[in-house]
């Protein structure tokens, strides 16, 4: 897996979503690290664990703002979202 840097560039201008965004990348990072470093599986899934159980807490922020915005292309991007919290699931 290849790790991610945070920068400029992945800011969308909220302060709360920007720096779930670079807590996503924090936590994806740390599993890079765990399966570069061959850590043990308990490790890894407490890793997965933490991702799965911060993307939906991320999910949840962006989709109650695009609600209270009124995002035009809302159901479409919860979608993605229910489908991306189904793949950390399984």
């Amino acid at each position: 897996m290849e790790r991610m840097e945070w920068n400029d560039s992945l800011k969308i201008g909220l302060e709360e979503i920007d720096n779930q965004h670079y807590e996503l990348i924090v936590i994806y990072n740390d599993l890079c690290d765990a399966i570069e470093a061959r850590a043990g599986v308990e490790q890894t899934l407490k890793i997965l664990r933490k991702l799965g159980r911060y993307t939906s807490v991320h999910f949840a922020t962006e989709e109650a703002l695009m609600r209270m915005l009124e995002y035009p292309d809302y159901e479409n991007h919860k979608k993605a979202h229910d489908a991306l919290i189904s793949e950390l699931r399984q």
